[in-house]
């Protein structure tokens, strides 16, 4: 059994290693097993406390994943199973989700429905590790599963057009957001462990840049550069993955701006009203920031302060965020839920739409490329890189291309386009002796930051 215990927020991955957010958050049991992804620094509970979710089909359905977990836990697997069927009508795009209720139907001896909802991931490229998951036994001499395990093993084959770029062999900064500045030629990347900022050359030769901060340092998350202004705009969060933080600290989170020729603070809009924080932070042709997370934010160009955007349906766990050329369109991945593209004017936001077997589901970085949205997707495993062909009236997905797919050396998060490629930033493997100063609780989320480029056409 796999849980998507933090579905309706911000999920990030790492590595291929499993992270719930904050070490003891009592999102689903102990007892389930977790989708091969690292969860990143926001407690589940938050999400599921949050009064924003409550007309939610997505807020709606973690209620039932949880009794499902329970149901689990208590070996009680029709129940568990018909919370299941409950969530995956509320959230259909939940790849978790429909994984273990395929699981839950082989527990009850429901096999077509079982091979129903697996033949649908295999098409989709998407492997929970199915063929070793012993909820799934009593399909192993079914002919039927037998050619599903044979068509995953053919679609989950690995696909590189990646080069190396550079190596930052430190081991626990926990990179998550990178950005680039045209004018020094310079890389920018943070750390969600201490709040840190790195510029970088493209050899990976680095040095600090700044240190993230208010009442004690802050998680380094998404980044962004403004040339026109001169400045390094980076989200910073507090969150369980800082050194010294206990998960029942307040959350305290917004975006600063730094002096690109100094590292020097610039501005500095916080709020502590924003449920488990912001996430990533885009730049609008006027000026205007927005940011992704719990809610929507932007800060005016021509203003001072953070404002919260409204939008005509909630858009949950926003994660990665793009705004449109001519400036009226905010697109944004719901993690749990797809892709948001939402009129800036009026908060109008629709959905897109998307071919059957291409989820839309997980994305962490999100930009655009020549009318079409670069996305990196972790949330389906293995995770990929992914070219979607956007339909000019911006309401649905009309194809899908892979650029990366299952590099088990690294697991990205988000990336930077430059000219007609992409560097993407990520972290490796766990090192097989852990350094004494790390903490255990965040052993498998240990390894080093690595950045790599990819061709884009």
């Amino acid at each position: 059994m796999k849980f998507d215990s933090v579905s309706a927020g911000t999920i990030r991955s790492w590595s291929g290693r499993t992270y719930d957010k904050a070490a003891g958050a009592p999102a689903m049991s102990v007892h389930c097993r977790y989708p091969a992804a690292k969860f990143s620094t926001i407690v589940a509970a938050l999400l599921l406390s949050c009064s924003s979710f409550a007309q939610s089909g997505v807020a709606e359905s973690q209620q039932h994943l949880r009794a499902a977990s329970a149901a689990y836990e208590a070996g009680d697997f029709r129940k568990y199973t018909a919370e299941l069927e409950t969530a995956h009508k509320l959230n259909p795009d939940s790849l978790y989700t429909r994984y273990n209720l395929a699981c839950g139907y082989a527990l009850t001896g429901q096999t077509e429905q079982a091979l129903a909802m697996l033949t649908w991931l295999t098409e989709a490229r998407v492997d929970f590790n199915m063929a070793d998951d012993p909820d799934l036994a009593s399909l192993a001499d079914n002919p039927r599963f037998q050619q599903l395990l044979a068509r995953t093993a053919v679609n989950t084959r690995p696909i590189s057009n990646s080069r190396h770029t550079f190596t930052v062999s430190r081991l626990d900064l926990l990179p998550e957001g990178i950005a680039w500045d045209p004018a020094s030629k310079r890389f920018f990347f943070g750390s969600m462990r201490n709040g840190e900022v790195f510029a970088a050359a493209s050899s990976g030769q680095h040095t600090l840049f700044a240190t993230v901060a208010k009442d004690g340092p802050l998680s380094a998350i998404g980044m962004t550069v403004d040339t026109a202004r001169n400045l390094l705009w980076v989200i910073g969060t507090r969150t369980t993955l800082l050194d010294g933080v206990a998960s029942d600290m307040p959350v305290v989170s917004g975006v600063f701006a730094y002096a690109l020729d100094s590292g020097e603070l610039q501005h500095a809009y916080t709020r502590d009203d924003v449920g488990f924080g912001f996430n990533d932070v885009t730049l609008a042709p006027n000026g205007d920031i927005y940011l992704s997370g719990d809610v929507l934010g932007y800060v005016p160009a021509a203003g001072d302060g953070l404002e919260i955007l409204e939008t005509s349906e909630p858009v949950f766990g926003s994660n990665g965020i793009v705004v449109t050329p001519d400036g009226k369109t905010l697109i944004t991945s719901s993690y749990p839920a797809g892709v948001a593209a939402i009129r800036i004017s009026d908060g109008q936001t629709t959905f897109l739409q998307a071919p059957d077997n291409v989820p839309l589901y997980g994305i962490d970085g999100m930009y655009l490329y020549e009318g079409d949205l670069v996305a990196v997707q972790h949330g389906a495993r293995p995770w990929r890189l992914m070219r979607f062909a956007l339909d000019p009236s911006l309401s649905r997905i009309t194809s899908a291309r892979t650029i990366e797919f299952a590099n088990e050396n690294v697991t990205a998060t988000t990336g930077a386009i430059v000219g007609n490629e992409i560097h993407y930033i990520g972290q490796g493997t766990v090192p097989e002796s852990m350094p004494a100063h790390i903490a255990e609780h965040l052993h498998e989320l240990i390894g080093p930051t690595i950045v790599m480029t990819a061709p884009l056409d």
